[in-house]
């Protein structure tokens, strides 16, 4: 079965959307992450729908590392994608000087 993830990008408590953010979507395969897709954030900072494999079960989880330029990398979000559904996630970045 398939589900879908869509990330939106944001800095500022949701006030600003981040545009051209890279998403790289990782799925756990035993203690090692592997890549399985590389993504932009359009100008509203939010992906495409992203088609992802969900097993037997109702969910799978995926990591997510979203990172863009002056901006401090966020790593390793986990979220969930459920069978036949659009999962929709926020992740909030920081300025690299804010930080």
């Amino acid at each position: 079965m398939k589900g879908y993830l869509r990330i939106h990008v944001h800095t500022a408590s949701g006030l600003f959307p981040v545009k051209n953010a890279i998403v790289e979507i990782y799925r756990l395969s035993g203690s090692k992450p592997v890549k399985i897709i590389s993504v932009l954030t359009d100008e509203n900072g939010c992906t495409k729908n992203i088609p992802l494999e969900v097993g037997t079960g109702l969910y799978e989880v995926y990591c997510v590392d979203t990172m863009a330029g002056g901006f401090v990398k966020k790593e390793k979000s986990e979220m969930n994608v459920y069978a036949n559904t659009v999962s929709v996630h926020s992740v909030e970045i920081i300025l690299e000087e804010a930080a």
